[in-house]
């Protein structure tokens, strides 16, 4: 008995479809959120100074790890010189970054304020 090549490729293909679809249909976006973010307590740490806002915690906490990684590697006086100044540089990226946050958020929120 013969099968025509036609419904040999067919059928599989089909149930791939329809098994590749159903995976996407029922698929959904976990976590989303719907319309916009609620910032009101996002603002208020910001102008508090808390959480991830407060920064002498978040420079208090880099420097420690900074210092503890330079005893990890026992460095010499000038690797560690070196190492201070890259520190250095890291620190201005860093306050560079957390200036660009810092007006991003007071625009946020103050455009929350005024709605």
């Amino acid at each position: 008995m013969t099968t025509s090549t036609l419904s040999r490729w067919l059928l599989p293909s089909l149930v791939t479809a329809a098994l590749l679809s159903s995976s996407l249909a029922l698929a959904d976006h976990h976590g989303g959120y719907k319309g916009k973010r609620h910032h009101g307590d996002v603002c208020a740490h910001m102008k508090e100074g808390k959480g991830k806002f407060d920064r002498d915690a978040m420079r208090a906490k880099m420097e420690a790890r900074h210092n503890e990684i330079a005893e990890r590697l026992s460095l010499t006086s000038e690797q560690r010189n070196i190492w201070d100044e890259i520190h250095q540089e890291r620190q201005a990226a860093w306050e560079k970054r957390m200036q660009q946050m810092q007006e991003r958020m007071e625009k946020r929120c103050n455009g929350k304020m005024d709605e």
